[in-house]
C-alpha cells in the first residue's frame, strides 16, 4: 500500500529544472531522461517519505531567446517557455511552466511553475514557485498550496549531456499543512 500511495503521488508536480539557463537556437532539439528521489517532510517534520522523480524531457529552440519544454512524469504532463534574457554569462532566464496530472480523473493536479536560473551553460541555480491545485474525488476534497524551491546544478558534456541537481523546496497548503523536503535527480540528455 505504501509504495502505491508513493505512486500516485509522485505525480502531482515535478520539483526538478534539469535545464540551464542557456537557451537551445532556434531550431535545435534535446531529448532525455532524469531519475531521482524526493525526501519529503509533513508539516510537523516527524513524518519522512520517499518519492520517485521520473521524468522524460524534450526541448525545442523557437527563436530568438526563446525555447520551449515538454516533459512527462509519472502521473502527469508539464509545459514551459523559457526566455533567456541576457546575452553574456552570467545568463539569465525566465521560466513559466504548467502542469497537469490525473489519477483515474479521482485525483487531479494542476500547477503554475515561474521560476528563475542564472548561471552558465554548464552550471547554474534556479529559484521559483509551484502554486498547484489539486482536487480529490475519493475524499470530495479540494486544496490549494504554495511550494518555494531552490536548487543547484551542473552540466557535464556537449551533445550528450550529464546533469546532475539537488534542490530543496517549502510548501503552504490550505489546510495549515507545511511540507518541506530536499530532492536529488540525474538528467541525461542528448542534443543531436
Amino acid at each position: 500500500i505504501f509504495i502505491f500511495v508513493c505512486f500516485i503521488f509522485s505525480g502531482c508536480f515535478t520539483v526538478s529544472m534539469l535545464q540551464t539557463p542557456k537557451v537551445l537556437e532556434e531550431d535545435k532539439k534535446e531529448i532525455g531522461l532524469g531519475g531521482g528521489v524526493i525526501l519529503h517532510y509533513e508539516g510537523d517534520g516527524k513524518d519522512l517519505l520517499y518519492f520517485p522523480e521520473i521524468v522524460g524531457n524534450y526541448r525545442v529552440g523557437v527563436g530568438k531567446d526563446t525555447d520551449i519544454g515538454f516533459r512527462i512524469f509519472v502521473l502527469g504532463a508539464y509545459v514551459d517557455i523559457k526566455h533567456q534574457f541576457t546575452k553574456r554569462n552570467p545568463y539569465v532566464s525566465g521560466v513559466l511552466g504548467f502542469s497537469y496530472s490525473s489519477f483515474y480523473e479521482q485525483v487531479v493536479a494542476i500547477g503554475f511553475y515561474p521560476s528563475l536560473i542564472v548561471g552558465t551553460d554548464r552550471f547554474y541555480t534556479s529559484a521559483g514557485a509551484i502554486l498547484i491545485g489539486v482536487s480529490n474525488a475519493f475524499e470530495s476534497t479540494e486544496f490549494w498550496g504554495l511550494i518555494g524551491r531552490l536548487a543547484v546544478g551542473y552540466s557535464f558534456g556537449s551533445k550528450l549531456r550529464i546533469t546532475p541537481e539537488v534542490g530543496t523546496y517549502l510548501g503552504s497548503f490550505t489546510g495549515g499543512n507545511r511540507p518541506w523536503g530536499f530532492y536529488s535527480v540525474l538528467g541525461i540528455s542528448y542534443r543531436p
